[in-house]
């Protein structure tokens, strides 16, 4: 499993997807920094300051983002013709999925990292002080729930991905999940409680409005949509046939 992790990584070295990732984690940051500098206004708070960065990060980005390195990693080999070659070895169908699952889990993670930091060095830059420790573990800690849960929702971008063989469905449904998250986030319906794409960014909520914010729904189906994603992924990627 290793070596194929390994192997993974290193198909993707030379490849556009990591820098995209990179960038990704610094984008916003970078853009809210520049309309700082350029506008001249004050530096108010690190909570504001990363509350304003984690939103936009969740709302605008994060899911086509995921969604598009879901794609990339399980429909290169179809894009390079090379898939024939890959499902014939004697290695299992299993070990090969889950060793690009925890590959894109990797790179989504190098993202929220990449942001964090950049978000501290940018405080510190800013404002001249890093914000209070208990409050960057609080931060921390709901952007690590957050990212567990961003997890729990990439096997459905990979079933599409594996279903259609290329990267365009699964950036659709990465632009269709922003949408939907950014008309649930400010619902109080009882039908956006309920939506799992939303849940990363309840999380995220639940850092700066603790009592607003009621992750029981959504927490549960997230859960369920994994459970129910994963084993249908699983299924399609062991029986389907190579093309």
């Amino acid at each position: 499993m290793l070596n194929l992790m390994y192997c993974e990584l290193l198909k993707l070295k030379k490849t556009y997807i990591i820098r995209v990732s990179l960038i990704g984690g610094v984008f916003i940051s970078i853009l809210m920094d520049l309309i700082s500098l350029v506008s001249s206004e004050k530096f108010q708070s690190f909570e504001h300051y990363s509350s304003t960065i984690d939103v936009l990060n969740i709302l605008l980005l994060y899911t086509i983002l995921f969604s598009l390195i879901a794609g990339y990693v399980f429909s290169r080999e179809f894009a390079d013709k090379t898939a024939s070659i890959i499902y014939t070895c004697s290695i299992s169908r299993n070990k090969i999925f889950f060793s690009k699952l925890i590959v894109i889990y990797i790179l989504i993670s190098s993202v929220y990292m990449v942001k964090i930091v950049f978000i501290y060095l940018s405080c510190y830059i800013l404002g001249n002080a890093f914000p209070e420790v208990s409050f960057m573990v609080k931060h921390i800690e709901y952007n690590v729930y957050s990212l567990m849960f961003e997890f729990l929702l990439i096997p459905i971008p990979v079933l599409i991905t594996n279903v259609s063989n290329n990267i365009i469905l699964p950036t659709a449904y990465g632009i269709l999940g922003t949408i939907i998250t950014i008309i649930t986030s400010g619902s109080s319906s009882t039908f956006a409680k309920y939506i799992p794409w939303s849940t990363p960014y309840k999380f995220i909520m639940k850092i700066y409005s603790p009592n607003l914010v009621n992750l029981n729904y959504s927490v549960i189906t997230g859960v369920l949509c994994f459970i129910i994603s994963m084993i249908i992924c699983i299924y399609q990627y062991n029986n389907s046939d190579i093309i």
